[in-house]
């Protein structure tokens, strides 16, 4: 940590890259999450129209993003 004012200024700027990268983790994790929701819902919907070798390469899909 900082032990002088000196340090804290000088860490002050990094702040905002600390900021700014927590940003772009949150919208990352929200699209794989979006992405994920897509995918099940996929695996759902070619389940019922019984195509077999969609759902099991869209469960392959899913387990990687899991």
């Amino acid at each position: 940590m900082c032990d002088t004012a000196d340090e804290a200024r000088g860490m002050a700027s990094l702040l905002g890259e600390v900021v700014g990268c927590k940003k772009a983790a949150i919208v990352t994790v929200f699209f794989i999450y979006l992405l994920y929701i897509t995918v099940t819902a996929g695996i759902y919907f070619m389940e019922y129209k019984k195509k077999d070798d969609f759902v099991k390469k869209l469960k392959a899909i899913k387990l990687d993003l899991e």
